[in-house]
């Protein structure tokens, strides 16, 4: 039990994460044989730089393939509006990062300067890339029918190793 938790604790401090599915994690194990109850296998350390290396990997595989097919730049082909006056707003639902950027926007929303409308997503976990890219498709088909001038993407806060479950290139 103490080696499990200083094994937790070197990881959460090397890679600023917890342990999550389908995260790569280099480990040093050892294994003994005993007669009567098989094979013991046991981790004795790991090496958090090396998951955070695989993220920054990926990360930067995700880059060069849309900076090759000509999308990478693609926001900076469009002219910012002088003025806000419609914006789309993706977010945790009920997240701290929420209640911080609500507390201006509100104001704004109160002198009808502005108008924000607010589309939950989940930024971690196995459901976050399905949940995120449901988001984004009902903010583009309201576009549609009535232009956002941008759409805001709020985390909840967190390691940012955390976000390595939007990593991913379709």
């Amino acid at each position: 039990r103490d080696q499990a938790n200083h094994i937790k604790n070197k990881f959460l401090k090397g890679s600023q994460t917890t342990f999550q599915k389908d995260i790569e994690v280099l480990i040093k194990v050892s294994v003994e044989h005993h007669e009567l109850h098989g094979i013991k296998f046991r981790i004795t350390d790991i090496n958090p730089a090396h998951t955070v290396g695989q993220i920054q990997i990926k990360s930067q595989q995700i880059k060069e393939a849309l900076q090759k097919n000509g999308r990478f730049d693609n926001n900076k082909k469009f002219e910012l509006p002088s003025f806000y006056k419609r914006v789309a707003v993706i977010t945790p639902g009920g997240s701290a990062g929420e209640a911080d950027f609500k507390k201006d926007a509100n104001i704004l929303e109160k002198y009808d300067l502005c108008k924000f409308t607010y589309y939950n997503a989940t930024m971690q976990g196995p459901q976050a890339e399905e949940s995120m890219a449901a988001a984004i498709v009902t903010v583009n088909e309201e576009h549609k029918l009535q232009s956002f001038d941008a759409m805001v993407i709020i985390r909840g806060g967190g390691a940012s190793a955390d976000l390595s479950w939007l990593n991913n290139h379709k």
